[in-house]
């Protein structure tokens, strides 16, 4: 039976009028969610409001595409000149798989482990890759940073922390040689229920505080968009949670929830020095034993971060640059109490900001805990989006304590210049809130930016190395 025939009954049983329309099926061999840059062998799917602002965002989509067949999920109220259908809700996602089913058919799925939580997935699943391709066992990683297969970065096509539905499934479909797949799960991923049909074979929740109030409005709701992560683990997995994450383990509230210890081995790698990496390490190898027995040896040291977590830069005289993703008040704080732990006589230094058009009550937390736990500081511009920069100061210098020693500069390449040129011996400038983004977001406009390369540049201007 082939891909034309497969087609017309699904699309015949959906809505048999789509038939007369002589939409070619033959030329159907892809599928997107991308409306912008649809082609005309594309099926594309389309979640549609029929508000203005919706509808407006429609009519400029439109305008640049070319797609063989869009399946709405409301009939919408504009004029729409290429073929379409409209699914209720409950049914996109199932027509989604079905049509991936047919035209990337795949005859194995790699074991997939998934990381929720609101810090610390991405260095969990990226150290439980490194940690099962270290024993033999073809790998990959799917997050924030990006898609590795087997620790490589490839190409890919998603934009955010876990792709959707369709992205992921290409992702299987392209690398179904790996035996195992270890992915980020945010909130928005399980709430929208990117990973629909699939199952995870063990879990781990590293940990939940605030963050994402923006889309999920209460911190309740928060947590139970994390709790769906449940929904896809195997009967006989696990969900591995810190024992220090004893409220977690009684929400979950789950008999395949187990509790994991930190690790306490020495001679770790430098970015081992935080405990909260150690804790990490400890839900990887939670995994680990689970699913492959405890008869394997690591080499911890040959373990690396993913790019932005804790990115370490030694420079002249004891110097310290480290680059980090921290971007919610937790982070923050976590980052800065276990570097002054890990390094009690070194002076602290921060960059940061904010970013736009996301929870604001957080910022104000996260002026107080800068102000706190740091020597000295520079405010500057994270991604402020849609926003206007200065708000966003202003609502960071709420929190800010007084007497503390800062300044504000809204270019953030200047924030980190100033800041490695003032440093003197056995200090240590934490980046915070960009990691391992390359681009800034101003208005619509997407720059280019590295916090870790203008840190690098900077240093080599002061002669440092």
């Amino acid at each position: 039976m082939n891909n034309e025939y497969k087609l017309e009954r699904i699309f015949e049983k959906i809505d048999s009028t789509l038939l007369k329309k002589k939409i070619d099926f033959s030329a159907l061999d892809d599928c997107s969610i991308n409306l912008d840059s649809s082609k005309k062998n594309q099926i594309i799917f389309y979640k549609n409001h029929n508000d203005e602002k919706s509808l407006n965002l429609l009519h400029a989509r439109l305008s640049s595409a070319n797609p063989g067949l869009i399946i709405f999920t409301n009939r919408p109220k504009i004029k729409v000149k290429y073929s379409f259908i409209v699914v209720s809700e409950k049914k996109f996602l199932l027509i989604q798989r079905k049509i991936l089913e047919i035209l990337f058919p795949i005859s194995r799925f790699p074991k997939v482990f998934a990381i929720t939580g609101t810090n610390g997935k991405t260095t969990t699943a990226f150290l439980l890759m490194q940690l099962l391709e270290q024993v033999g066992k073809s790998a990959g990683f799917v997050g924030t940073t990006g898609l590795y297969i087997r620790n490589k970065k490839v190409d890919h096509d998603f934009t955010t922390t876990s792709p959707g539905l369709i992205d992921f499934w290409k992702i299987n479909q392209k690398y179904n040689d790996l035996k195992f797949l270890c992915v980020e799960a945010s909130s928005h991923a399980l709430e929208q229920e990117r990973f629909f049909g699939f199952e995870f074979e063990h879990v781990a929740f590293t940990n939940i505080t605030r963050d994402h109030l923006d889309y999920h409005k209460t911190f309740d709701s928060y947590f139970e968009a994390k709790k769906k992560i449940l929904k896809y683990l195997t009967e006989s997995g696990h969900c591995f949670v810190l024992d220090s994450e004893e409220e977690i383990y009684q929400k979950l509230d789950d008999s395949r929830c187990r509790k994991v210890s930190k690790m306490e081995q020495d001679h770790l790698p430098e970015f081992f020095k935080v405990e909260f990496n150690k804790k990490n390490l400890a839900l990887a190898l939670a995994i680990l034993e689970a699913s492959l027995g405890d008869r394997f040896n690591f080499d911890f040291n040959n373990l690396v971060p993913p790019d932005g977590r804790l990115d370490l830069v030694s420079f002249g005289d004891g110097n310290l640059g480290v680059v980090d993703f921290a971007h919610t008040p937790d982070a923050i704080e976590n980052v800065l109490s276990e570097v002054k732990n890990g390094y009690p006589n070194h002076k602290v230094r921060v960059v940061f900001g904010c970013g736009g058009n996301r929870d604001k009550k957080k910022r104000e937390l996260m002026g107080e805990i800068v102000s706190a736990l740091s020597d000295e500081f520079i405010i500057t511009n994270d991604n402020p989006r849609d926003e206007e920069p200065d708000l966003i100061i202003e609502d960071i210098l709420i929190g800010v304590l007084k007497g503390s020693r800062f300044q504000v500069e809204m270019d953030r390449k200047k924030a980190i210049q100033i800041s490695v040129d003032k440093m003197m011996k056995d200090e240590i400038l934490l980046i915070l809130g960009k990691g391992h983004e390359d681009y800034q977001l101003v208005k619509g406009n997407k720059t280019s930016f590295s916090d870790k390369k203008i840190l690098i540049e900077s240093i080599k201007d002061k002669k440092c190395i």
